[in-house]
């Protein structure tokens, strides 16, 4: 199953960085790459496997704070709900909003054995 797409950025004798972000539901899931070249011919990637575990992330809105149960930091990037990217940091017991308008906002906080997204409705 195709889950994403990125285009080339052309020929180059340089090497080129590309990426995609895919936040599925918490699970074990695997992943490979398919490049396409130019003349249609294509070549797999090896597999990799990941596991997403959200037993101990808790993460709740009080007033214009939000909480995260975890001892230690962990990256959040916040989105508007036309996914442009609002502010990234890290966070660890608590991460004040008062600064950010009223209004709907996407987070994505974890880290690589934790991952959770969810919705901020900021009054």
């Amino acid at each position: 199953m195709q889950i994403g797409r990125v285009e080339s950025q052309g020929d180059s004798q340089l090497p080129q960085n590309y990426s995609f972000e895919d936040v599925p539901p918490f699970g074990k899931w695997s992943y490979r790459l398919k490049q396409v070249d130019w003349d249609g011919q294509f070549s797999y990637s090896p597999i990799r496997n990941i596991e997403l575990n959200n037993a101990q992330l808790k993460v709740c809105l009080a007033g214009s704070e939000l909480k995260i149960n975890t001892p230690n930091p962990l990256p959040i990037r916040i989105y508007d709900t036309i996914g442009r990217l609002i502010w990234q940091g890290q966070v660890q017991a608590s991460l004040d909003l008062s600064h950010f308008s009223k209004g709907m906002f996407v987070y994505f906080i974890g880290d690589d054995t934790s991952y959770q997204c969810g919705k901020l409705l900021l009054k």
